[in-house]
């Protein structure tokens, strides 16, 4: 599931299924995690091509 699926999630009586949030929640984190860790890469290569 993509951060563009939230809408995908399946309803239980009392609202959203908890264990799928969570996962939703786990997979947005991974996403804004890795692209962290590529601005600071794109941060690092131009610092040293200056």
């Amino acid at each position: 599931m993509s951060a563009a699926g939230i809408g995908t999630l399946d309803r239980t009586r009392r609202g959203l299924d908890p264990a799928e949030v969570r996962a939703f929640l786990h997979l947005v984190a991974d996403e804004l995690a890795a692209l962290r860790a590529e601005l600071a890469m794109t941060r690092d290569d131009r610092g040293t091509c200056s």
